[in-house]
């Protein structure tokens, strides 16, 4: 029995460094294969920089292949939140629960603006497709008058923190 848990062990960490080895590239950082977290991989910075508080960072709500964070922001009654998720956009777009996706471009990358069918919460998401799947900035707000063109103004602040 010690035998067969001592070669399982050798063989989980064989896949543990290949999985640790095969990641995309963030800046010429190495990221997990299958996920980039945003919550742990967003610089404060970057964070500040597109409005929100680094400090209150809230990572209660996961989902099934997603990883998303929020922040309060400085914009009245509006909150950041960034998702990855592995799926690409495209899947997105065959899902009834979003809608109105439009080409965008930002800095050079090509990705697609679209929001929530249905929802009582106004916002808008800014979603890019990566090596993995795909990144959502999303600027929600209970007014959401202008919730595309703040989630535009914060991908374009975030977009060098961003894997590829």
């Amino acid at each position: 029995m010690l035998k067969e848990v001592r070669g399982l062990r050798s063989i989980l960490s064989v896949f543990l460094v290949g999985a640790a080895l095969s990641g995309c590239a963030v800046q010429g950082k190495a990221v997990e294969a299958h996920f980039w977290d945003p919550c742990s991989e967003l610089p404060a910075a970057a964070l500040t920089a597109a409005g929100a508080n680094p400090e209150k960072k809230n990572d209660d709500v996961q989902f099934p292949d997603w990883r998303m964070c929020s922040w309060p922001t400085v914009f009245a009654n509006y909150w950041l939140i960034v998702a990855s998720a592995e799926d690409p956009i495209a899947a997105l777009e065959s899902n009834p629960k979003y809608a109105d996706f439009r080409e965008v471009d930002i800095n050079g990358r090509r990705g697609k603006t679209y929001v929530f069918a249905g929802e009582e919460r106004e916002g808008c998401t800014v979603g890019f497709d990566t090596s993995y799947g795909s990144i959502h900035i999303e600027m929600t707000s209970e007014a959401g008058d202008d919730a595309c063109k703040r989630a535009t103004d914060a991908s374009r602040k975030l977009l060098p923190s961003l894997p590829i």
